[in-house]
């Protein structure tokens, strides 16, 4: 999936969360949150491996440092959720794309780089429009949010 694609289909789910939001459903929006986790997860673990494959271990190991943050966000996020007594899901179908296993822009690390990059700042802007929407209403869920996206962009 390049980019674009994951940009795309991220703005779906916000848009859907969003109007969710706007109704007082929180639980929407961390689940969509925990959609973005996982599917960034998924991505950074799939490009590793395909890395590893061709020799170039030292940024597949940094792929797969980048995919241990996501998930311990993804489970961050999954405390809260169940805390407010949502349900997790971790669904990252909606997110992911299956790709071809001869894929060549997952072989090449400056495409997979500048991809990550994209993708990175459509989870940032997402973050940001969430904690807009939360304001001040949640405070708990605010300073995870916050953590979450100050890491996101420290990396």
């Amino acid at each position: 999936m390049t980019a674009a694609e994951f940009e795309a289909k991220v703005h779906e789910h916000w848009t859907r969360a969003h109007a969710a939001a706007m109704q007082g459903q929180l639980a929407e929006v961390l689940d969509t949150v925990l959609a973005i986790q996982a599917a960034c997860f998924l991505r950074y673990n799939r490009q590793a491996m395909a890395l590893t494959g061709i020799g170039r271990p030292e940024f597949a190991a940094r792929l797969r440092e980048h995919a241990r943050r996501e998930i311990e966000y993804a489970l961050r996020v999954a405390r809260r959720l169940n805390d407010l007594g949502g349900h997790s899901e971790f669904d990252a179908n909606a997110l992911v794309a299956e790709e071809g296993p001869d894929g060549a822009d997952r072989l090449d690390p400056d495409r997979v780089a500048e991809e990550n990059r994209v993708a990175r700042r459509v989870v940032v802007t997402t973050y940001q429009d969430i904690l807009g929407w939360i304001g001040q209403g949640d405070p708990v869920t605010r300073h995870l949010i916050e953590s979450i996206l100050d890491e996101e962009r420290s990396t």
